[in-house]
């Protein structure tokens, strides 16, 4: 704004004349007044529902995500995250798939896209269904795995259905939903990818008859890794574990082949995966 309030001092022996302004027309009324605590207070509420969507159970988060928006998650461990403390900004960014939005996680350092917001209706037993993607950053874990050193973050993203009505299951694939999760491990010394590969398989199978664990050694995303099939009291899942100079990741999966777009979701955010 170019005007501005300028006081000026009166010249030595200017007489000051003092203005006396007539205040009965700008009275305040105390109806309006009320009418604008409420407004505020209304105002206020709105935008803490809107943004307890995304933040919520202390470590865990959500991001506030729209097609171009870079957003990062660095969060000290054990403090309480607040919304201000999630980054974003509303910038183009460059990504694989058109319209998605790329997510950098610098604790673990590495980048994923994610799709729009979008609603999918599907049949399950004869009940029809809609569903969303959710994406999940937290920063603690009930059960880690401790053969892959210690735990830094995560990232969760599952197709789930915004209403189940009547349907009763369980295990993987109830409700055609689909999971993937990204955990991130600060490596606790030199050991190679296939040192922690048995240690995992002893970890998670300790009595070497509850578990059915089938993999190889391939690569992918530029690095060494393995893939795996495992089946548990829990379901069947599928996952890959790899290293870097820094972090082990273990990336656990669950895709459901029906309905085939959300399959195809899946998948692409698994091919956006980079690590840096």
């Amino acid at each position: 704004m170019d005007d501005k309030i300028k006081i000026e001092k009166p010249k030595e022996g200017e007489e000051v004349v003092e203005e006396k302004k007539n205040t009965s027309s700008g009275k305040v009324k105390p109806l309006l007044i009320v009418f604008c605590v409420l407004l505020l207070l209304s105002i206020i509420i709105g935008f803490g529902l809107h943004f307890l969507r995304y933040n919520f159970r202390g470590n865990y988060q959500r991001c506030n995500i729209n097609r171009r928006v870079v957003c990062n998650t660095p969060v000290t461990e054990g403090k309480e995250v607040t919304d201000t403390e999630i980054e974003s900004e509303n910038v183009v960014v460059e990504t694989m798939n058109k319209g998605w939005a790329l997510m950098n996680v610098p604790d673990i350092k590495l980048s994923v896209e994610i799709p729009y917001h979008e609603v999918v209706t599907h049949n399950f037993q004869g009940t029809q269904l809609e569903s969303v993607w959710t994406y999940l950053y937290r920063k603690t874990n009930e059960y880690p795995y401790k053969s892959f050193g210690t735990f830094e973050a995560s990232l969760h993203f599952s197709f789930d259905p915004l209403d189940v009505k009547d349907i009763v299951c369980g295990g993987s694939g109830c409700a055609n939903m689909s999971s993937i999760t990204i955990n991130g491990y600060k490596k606790s010394g030199n050991e190679t990818l296939a040192i922690l590969v048995e240690n995992f398989k002893r970890e998670v199978n300790p009595n070497g008859d509850d578990v059915t664990i089938d993999g190889e050694y391939t690569s992918r995303w530029g690095l060494p890794v393995y893939e795996y099939s495992m089946d548990a009291p829990g379901g069947r899942s599928n996952g890959y574990i790899l290293i870097n100079s820094e972090f082990v990741y273990h990336i656990s999966y669950f895709i459901n082949t029906q309905p085939a777009s959300a399959a195809t979701t899946a998948n692409k955010i698994l091919n956006s995966i980079k690590f840096y």
